[in-house]
Order: structure tokens, then C-alpha cells, then sequence
């Protein structure tokens, strides 16, 4: 959003554990919680939910952020690797015993209900309608009808070389982290037949992947975050790319920013308010191995493996709109042998309560009343230039003029 302030010149004739002290920048730790080995993080406020390894799933009061309870828990038979909640239902990746489906409607009590065995090893899982989309390493992407929680069906499936890792769905169309065969994009629209499209091999292991606006934000491990412009599914192409320091394993988005999990570097923000040169602009040095992430407002609940942390990251929330001080010292000057005149004014550099900005730009408009409903622009000077050089004629009428300082 653009505001400014305008002056105008009329002229005539013109909890949890103790806080383990880490590495930071613009993050703040909360609180730190013992887990057994949590994998995913899923969180549906008050309560967040985790991939637990082979303790299962467990679940978790945040009502009160700096000392998270534990609700709950349910073991299921393998290594809760992923998660997903629709509803009153847990969706949960559980490696060898495939998806598990468990009804939290009440949080402190929940009961598997269905399960839907798969061949391989799950390791994602993502929901779309009435299906549930599951990444099972070597043994490709299952698409499970889960319409029925408690008959869960598989109706189709995709076989394709390297580690289905994690998927994303959008349209028609399943964006698949593959290891170390990149991004699988596949046409899901026939759930029965699905079909490849396109498929971009990236430089490391895909491992996550998620979308937005017609891009792909891949989690690339050694290679940190990989953007792809995939607005045309059957030719993506690379963006823009931002390496990380150590293995990138998840990747979510929130506002202007990609929060990467991070593997032994912990928690790191990524701006990405221009996919071409995407930035990182802040971090957490988590305590133990850093694999998934969940973003609500300026809070980020962190599956640590050994711990359940949540960390405060409000700084990377929209501020309060910057409202520069009005230009002051608008000034008019007559150039005749030019048939000019001059208008000038002092560079503006703080905002109403006094905080130094940096003004983008000024915008110098025109009307021949105040009660004209329309104004033109004559100039759009750059600072540090405060100067208009303005056409004028003998004919010329009484003017008004403003001055706008502008921040973008």
C-alpha cells in the first residue's frame, strides 16, 4: 500500500525445556519442548499436531505459546514420517504401513478410524477433495480416495524413477518432490490414470515442494531453495535460487517469505518478494535437525526432531503503513526567458512520528481548482532530486500545485 502526506502551493498566474541459547537473526525462541523425533508439524490453533517417528502422533495444546501441553498421542505401527488435517481427521504418512486415518475430533482422545496400506514407504502425504495424495519413496505416488475416512481406497497410482518425497496439489496438476529426479509435475485430473507432464531435474535431491502464484518453491537439499516458474506445467523453467547452508528439507510459504527447514542450520527466512533474487534476511540456529515447518500469523512451530519449538517471527509481519512528512518549503520561481517556472521544495527523510525513511519518489500534481475533481501529474522527480521545471504560457490561469513524498 502507498501513502504520503501532501503539501500544496496555489500561486496566481501559477517450556517446556530450558532455552538452549542459539545463533539468530530478527527470530526469537518461545519456547522448546522435548519430542521423540518429530518429523512434520501441522497446526490447527489451539492445538498443533506432529509426526512423532516411530512414537506416532502427537498432539499438543499452544493456547499458551511459551508452554506447550501435550494433549495427546497416538502410536501408530511404523515411523511417522508426514501429516495432514482435514476436518476432524489426522492423515498420516507412516512409512511402512502407509496411510493411517485418525479421527481428533477431540484432541485429548483420538481414535484411528481407516488405513490404506501402500507399497512402498510413505513419506508425504497432501490433500485435495476427496483424495489423499501420498509420496511413497520408490514406489511412486498413490492417490487414495478418502471420501469415506473409514474405507479409505486406493484408485490410482504413478510409477516413476527416483525417491517420491513430497507432493503439492494444485488444479489439475501434482507437483511431486522426487530426490534426485527433480520435480515431477502430473496431470491428476483422472485420478485412476495419472500421467506425467513435465519434469525438471534440479541440481541435488528434491525433498518439498510448495506452491504459489504460478511458481514452484522446491526445498533442493545441498541446494537450498530452487524457484520455478511452472505457470505453463509442461515447461518449467528456473527463476531464481537461493542457497542455503546446510541440507533444505522443507519449505513453506507465508506473506513475502519461505520458511526453509533447514536440516543442522535450523530455521531460515527467505524473501521472496522477488522470485528472481530470492534473499535470506533471517535464521534460527534450531538445537537439534530442523525438518518441517508451520507458519499462523508471526508465529513458526518448528518439528526439531528432538524438540517442538515455537518461535516468535512477528518481525516479518506487514508493519504499520510508513506516512512520510508532508515536503515542506514549496517554493516557486520564475524562469521568464525559459517560459518556466521553478518548483522546488526541502527533501523529505522522516516519516509523521519522526523515524527516518527513504523516500521512493515524489509526485508533483496539478489542477486549475481545489474543488477540481481530477489532477494532473506533471513530474515524478527521483530524490534526491526536489525540483519540477513546469511549461507555462502569458495565457496561464491561476494553478494549484502539490507535492507528494511517496514510499512504496
Amino acid at each position: 500500500m502507498v501513502l504520503r502526506l501532501v503539501r500544496m502551493l496555489f500561486i496566481m498566474g501559477l517450556v517446556a525445556t530450558p532455552l538452549l541459547a542459539q545463533d539468530s537473526l530478527h527470530v526469537r525462541c518461545i519456547s522448546q519442548t522435548w519430542a521423540y523425533s518429530a518429523h512434520a508439524v501441522v497446526v490447527r490453533f489451539p492445538y498443533a499436531y506432529l509426526a512423532n517417528g516411530s512414537a506416532g502422533l502427537y498432539i499438543y495444546n499452544i493456547a499458551d505459546s511459551t508452554l506447550p501441553v501435550s494433549a495427546s498421542s497416538f502410536d501408530t505401527p511404523d515411523v511417522a514420517f508426514s501429516l495432514a488435517i482435514n476436518g476432524n481427521y489426522a492423515y498420516v504418512a507412516d512409512q511402512q504401513s502407509g496411510l493411517r486415518i485418525i479421527n481428533v475430533s477431540n484432541p485429548n482422545s483420538p481414535v484411528e478410524v481407516g488405513y490404506c496400506d501402500t507399497p512402498g514407504e510413505a513419506y508425504g502425504v497432501t490433500l485435495s477433495g476427496n483424495y489423499a495424495y501420498v509420496a511413497d519413496n520408490y514406489s511412486s505416488l498413490r492417490i487414495i480416495n478418502v471420501a469415506n475416512p473409514a474405507s479409505p481406497v486406493e484408485v490410482g497410482h504413478y510409477t516413476g524413477d527416483g525417491a517420491f518425497r513430497n507432493v503439492a496439489i494444485c488444479g489439475d496438476y501434482a507437483y511431486v518432490a522426487n530426490g534426485y529426479s527433480g520435480l515431477r509435475i502430473l496431470n491428476v485430473s483422472n485420478p485412476a490414470s495419472p500421467s506425467q507432464v513435465s519434469l525438471y531435474n534440479t541440481s541435488d535431491y528434491a525433498v518439498s515442494v510448495a506452491l504459489r502464484d504460478g511458481y514452484a518453491y522446491v526445498a533442493d537439499r545441498s541446494d537450498g531453495l530452487l524457484i520455478l516458474d511452472v505457470s505453463n506445467p509442461a515447461a518449467p523453467a528456473l527463476l531464481g535460487a537461493c542457497n542455503t547452508p546446510d541440507d533444505a528439507h522443507d519449505v513453506t510459504l507465508s506473506g513475502d517469505f519461505a520458511y526453509v527447514a533447514d536440516y543442522y542450520s535450523g530455521l531460515r527466512i527467505i524473501d521472496i518478494s522477488d522470485p528472481a533474487a530470492p534473499t535470506i534476511v533471517g535464521y534460527y540456529d534450531t538445537p537439534s535437525i530442523c525438518e518441517d515447518v508451520a507458519v499462523v500469523g508471526g508465529i513458526a512451530y518448528v518439528a526439531d526432531y528432538s524438540y517442538f519449538n515455537i518461535y516468535d517471527i512477528s518481525y516479518f509481519l506487514p508493519g504499520p503503513p510508513v506516512v512520510p512528512r508532508a515536503p515542506e518549503h514549496l517554493m516557486i520561481r520564475g524562469l521568464p526567458s525559459a517560459n518556466q517556472v521553478r518548483l522546488s521544495w526541502l527533501p523529505v527523510s522522516e516519516d509523521t512520528g519522526g523515524v527516518a525513511i527513504t523516500v521512493d519518489r515524489y509526485v508533483v500534481w496539478r489542477a486549475d481548482s481545489l474543488n477540481d475533481a481530477s489532477w494532473d501529474s506533471i513530474g515524478v522527480p527521483v530524490p534526491p532530486d526536489t525540483t519540477v521545471f513546469i511549461e507555462t504560457s502569458a495565457t496561464d490561469g491561476a494553478g494549484f500545485y502539490r507535492v507528494e513524498a511517496v514510499v512504496d
